[in-house]
Parts: C-alpha cells; sequence; structure tokens
C-alpha cells in the first residue's frame, strides 16, 4: 500500500540533502541557501498538517468484542473489558503515548476516559471505544449521538448473535452523521465455522451477510461496506483464515487515515508549493540534460581539433622566440670571462658592462621568469580562445549563460592555477641549473698563441743579426746579447712599429678567439631554446588532452548530477 504522505515527506528530505551535498550548475550560493531553507519550512509545515490523527469510534452493543477487534486493529494487547466496567456511560479514548488529543475534540462535554498504549502501528490512530448503544439512554444517549459528528470514521461491530438487533438499527437511524464514513463489522465469524464443515461455514456466513446488509439497505445505508472478522482468531497468529477480512480492514482504515492527511495537505496548498519547489529542479534536469548533450558534442569534436589547436600554439612559440630577448640574455649570463685571456676577456668585459648582467644565481631568475610570464601568457591566450569557442558554440545552441559562466570559471582557474607553475619549472630546469663551459684546452690554445705572437715580436725586435749569432753560439752571453738588442730597438722607429703591429695582432686574434666562443655559447644557447620549445609543446599537449578529459568528467559529473535529480521525486 502506497503512503502519499511518506513519499512527500521523503522527497522533501531528499531535496535538502540535495541542496546542501549535491551540485547545482544554475544557482547562485545565496539562492542554493534560500532554496534550501524554502525546502526545510515545506517539510515542517507537512510535519504539522500531518499530525493529526485519524478518529475512530467504535460503536456496538453488549459481548460484540470491541476489545478483541481493537486489539486485532492494533497488533497488541491495548484494549480489555476490564477498562469498560467502571465506567459503562464513558467513552474510553486509546491513543498511542506520543500522540496528543486533537485539540477540536470536545472532551468537555461527555463523561471520557484517556487509555494510552504503546502500540506504534497506530500511533496516528485515535480509537473511541464508545459505550455499548444498548445499555444508554436519555441525556447519555444524546451526549453520544452529538459525540459521533466529531469523529472522522464510526465502525459499527455487530455478531452472528446480534446482527438483527431491533435497537442496533433503530440507533443507526437516529445518527445523523454522514453515512459515507460507516463501516461494519460482522465480528466472531470463527462462530460459523465451529462445529461445521468449511462449505456449510460459508453458506452460513454469506446468509448473514446478505441478511445485515438488506437490514442496512432498509434504514438508508445504500452499498454498506462490511467486513467479515475474527479478531480472537488473529491474536498470537502472524496468518489467519482466507475468509477473515482484518486484513482489508485494516488497510482500509490507513487508507482513511492517508486521505485525510492529503485532504490536510490540500487544504493547506502545501502540495502547490511542494510542486513549485520541486518545479526548480526539474528545470534544472532539463537544463542540464541539454548541457549534457552539447558539451558530450563539443568534446567529441575537440579530441578532432587538437592537432590545429596544437599547430597555432607552434606558431605563436615561434614568434615568441624570434622577438624574445631571452636568447640574448641567456647568451650573455653564459659568457665566462675565466674562458677567455688576453684581449679576449677584455671583449666579455666590454659585453657585461653593456648587458648589465651578473652570471649570478639571483640575476637568472630574475631575468628568466618574465620570458617564462611571456610563455605562460601565450598559454592562457590560447586557452581563452579555447574556452570562448565552446561558450560561443554553447551559447549559439542556447545553454543558459549561468551554465556558460560556470564552465568558462572552471577552466580559467584551472588555467591560472597549473600553467604557469608547470612552465616555471620546464624553464628553470632548462636555464637556470646551466653548466659554465669551462674548456682547459681552449684556455691552451690561447696562451700558446699569445706567446707565439711575443716570441715574434722580440724576434723581430732583436733583428736578424742578434738571432743568428744566438742560433751560431748559443749561450748566456748571446742570449743576454739578443735580450739588449730587443729592448733597445723597442724605443726605435722599427720598434715602435713592431710593438705597434703586435698590439693590432693581438687585438685581432683576441677578437677572433671571442667570435669563436660567442658562437659556442649562442649554439648552446639555441640547443636550450629548442629543448625548451620542445618541452613547452608537450605541455600543450599535455594541457589539451587534460582539457578534453576536463569536458569528459564534466559529462560524467552531469550524469551523476541528473540522476540524482531523478532521484529526488519517486
Amino acid at each position: 500500500m502506497t503512503d502519499p504522505v511518506g513519499m512527500l515527506r521523503q522527497n522533501l528530505r531528499r531535496a535538502m540533502t540535495f541542496v546542501q551535498e549535491g551540485v547545482f550548475y544554475t544557482l547562485r550560493p545565496e539562492e542554493r541557501e534560500a532554496l534550501f531553507l524554502t525546502s526545510g519550512d515545506l517539510l515542517k509545515k507537512l510535519e504539522s498538517v500531518t499530525q493529526n490523527s485519524l478518529v475512530v469510534g467504535m460503536l456496538g452493543g453488549t459481548g460484540v468484542g470491541k476489545s478483541s477487534l481493537m486489539n486485532a486493529m492494533a497488533g497488541s494487547h491495548i484494549a480489555s473489558t476490564s477498562h469498560r466496567r467502571p465506567h459503562t456511560d464513558a467513552v474510553l479514548i486509546y491513543r498511542f503515548n506520543e500522540t496528543p488529543l486533537p485539540a477540536n475534540l470536545p472532551t468537555g462535554r461527555f463523561p471520557w476516559v484517556e487509555v494510552t498504549h504503546d502500540a506504534a502501528s497506530i500511533r496516528q490512530v485515535l480509537i473511541c471505544d464508545l459505550p455499548d448503544f444498548d445499555s444508554i439512554v436519555g441525556e447519555h444517549r444524546e451526549q453520544v449521538i452529538a459525540f459521533l459528528e466529531h469523529l472522522d470514521l464510526l465502525v459499527w461491530v455487530t455478531s452472528p448473535e446480534k446482527y438483527g438487533d431491533a435497537q442496533f438499527f433503530d440507533f443507526l437511524q437516529g445518527v445523523t452523521k454522514a453515512r459515507r464514513n460507516f463501516y461494519f463489522v460482522l465480528n466472531k465469524v470463527d462462530l460459523l465455522f465451529d462445529e461445521r464443515n468449511t462449505e456449510a461455514g460459508y453458506e452460513e456466513l454469506q446468509k448473514i451477510s446478505s441478511s445485515l446488509r438488506e437490514y442496512l439497505e432498509n434504514v438508508g445505508i445504500k452499498d454498506p461496506d462490511i467486513y467479515s472478522i475474527s479478531a480472537l482468531e488473529v491474536a498470537g497468529k502472524t496468518a489467519h483464515t482466507h475468509w477473515n477480512q482484518l486484513s482489508l480492514f485494516r488497510n482500509e482504515l490507513f487508507r482513511q487515515r492517508e486521505l485525510k492527511e492529503v485532504k490536510a495537505i490540500k487544504a493547506a496548498n502545501i502540495d502547490k508549493e511542494i510542486d513549485d519547489l520541486f518545479s526548480l529542479f526539474e528545470k534544472e534536469s532539463l537544463n542540464l540534460s541539454i548541457f549534457r548533450e552539447q558539451i558530450n558534442r563539443i568534446a567529441t569534436d575537440f579530441k578532432e581539433e587538437t592537432a590545429g589547436w596544437r599547430d597555432t600554439l607552434h606558431e605563436a612559440i615561434a614568434l615568441w622566440t624570434d622577438t624574445t630577448p631571452l636568447r640574448e640574455n641567456l647568451v650573455s649570463m653564459t659568457t665566462d670571462g675565466d674562458i677567455l685571456v688576453g684581449p679576449a676577456g677584455v671583449f666579455v668585459l666590454f659585453d657585461k658592462k653593456k648587458s648589465t648582467m651578473e652570471p649570478d644565481e639571483t640575476n637568472t631568475a630574475s631575468s628568466i621568469l618574465p620570458a617564462l610570464d611571456e610563455v605562460a601568457s601565450l598559454f592562457r591566450g590560447q586557452i581563452d580562445r579555447i574556452t570562448n569557442s565552446i561558450a560561443g558554440r554553447l551559447l549559439r545552441e542556447g545553454i543558459i549563460p549561468p551554465l556558460v559562466e560556470r564552465l568558462r570559471s572552471e577552466f580559467d582557474e584551472h588555467a591560472t592555477k597549473h600553467i604557469r607553475d608547470s612552465i616555471v619549472q620546464a624553464g628553470m630546469a632548462h636555464f637556470s641549473n646551466r653548466n659554465r663551459p669551462i674548456n682547459r684546452i681552449y684556455r691552451g690554445v690561447q696562451y700558446i698563441t699569445y706567446l707565439l705572437i711575443s716570441c715574434l715580436l722580440i724576434v723581430s725586435l732583436a733583428g736578424e743579426n742578434a738571432w743568428k749569432d744566438f742560433y751560431a753560439a748559443p749561450g748566456i752571453s748571446s742570449a743576454l746579447n739578443f735580450i739588449v738588442t730587443a729592448i733597445f730597438s723597442a724605443f726605435s722607429p722599427r720598434g715602435l712599429a713592431a710593438l705597434g703591429s703586435f698590439v693590432v695582432i693581438n687585438i685581432f686574434v683576441g677578437y677572433r678567439f671571442y667570435r669563436k666562443y660567442r658562437k659556442i655559447i649562442e649554439k648552446r644557447t639555441d640547443r636550450l631554446l629548442r629543448s625548451f620549445t620542445n618541452d613547452l609543446e608537450v605541455l600543450w599537449k599535455e594541457e589539451l588532452d587534460r582539457i578534453h578529459e576536463r569536458l569528459i568528467a564534466l559529462v560524467r559529473s552531469l550524469n551523476k548530477n541528473l540522476d540524482a535529480i531523478r532521484q529526488l521525486r519517486q
């Protein structure tokens, strides 16, 4: 048996949980908070209007088994004939110990006794055991009839021995309460099957039921609801015979309880408010379904367009490489004056002075980071182009702006957070931990070259006769003569010309050494840049793959969200 009120309650609780813990793509945080509060208010209103109990009256003659019937309805022992004996003219009100009496029950107008119980199965059913109709007369009779107007249902209980009692039908005719809320129970039906076979018992039951129905129709009860029950038969049993209609009677009783709740909900307009609330979820579901389909298509198309986006960044990096000052800065930072000696070292000093660069680690970082930031800007620019392309396509397909902005914010946040870190890490790995090419052979070649030039100068200054004498008779005296002759010749016009030639030759040779070294550094720098740009293209490929993965992950997240929304209202 369905429980519409319970389903409403469960749906509202699901809605509150989803608003609090789920993902809403189209609501701002303040709108989400307002929706959560609205759901909570509706749940409170629902609980308040469904707190009222179904008030059921039990009316019958003496000995028809009302107490046993109430126990069978509750599924536990709540009533006893001992409750009735001291209060023959009072209404016995049986209620669950946690359920309050209805405020509209006029308990001050008639004698009544309250009996509490712990049978949770009928916690929302208030059973009023009315005095036996064959024992009340005069004023008490009028009080009981007046009390009946405050009942939701009235159960008339009779038995095979008393179903034809004239007092029963006389009392029935005197009750003005709407007769559509009357139910009739033929209790103690098990007596019809005692000392009879099953077929004979059914015949007797059919005979009595037909007679009872005829009597009721004669007093104006059209199509009466009659239930054949043996309350005692079900006591202590988990099942009962198929002719016992107790289960049908209980189900009808609880159905009436649900109908009362539904009427209260409709009267308070709560069902309309709940429908309005869930229409927001349905709208969200519709928007997300369309959004999901578009993102799915975009993810498929993006995979095919990856090569084009890679070429676009390749061209941008090539243009950046041609225009960035990073290459010259790297060359200046990598040039090491310790490798060049003599005039070649002077050219290095000129370079250092002109570039104002110092080959220390701090200046290295400050020189590289601006260039790496430029590369990060290139990446972000390309991602912005991708994001704008996707956003434009979504808007053209009719996707609402909040969903488009949600997608854009996720991509922007990702780009800002990860791209620069990856590029800086790659750049510093390439350019900061460089090996300075201190080449001992290259230094040795320079020393030997400058020594040979110096020897040629000395020979030139000493003259042909001096070196011939030294060659013919090598010794200390000839060597001293060779050196003294060279020194004196240095201040002669011929010597000054030789010294000038010496200086020019040294400058020329030093410049050649400097240019050779510079080309070596430039080649190494170019290799570093090529390696760095290759790494950048790998990073870009990974970024494109990551974008595609994020699109696929978004589709999965949307599917999960749609499933959660569908399960809200079952």
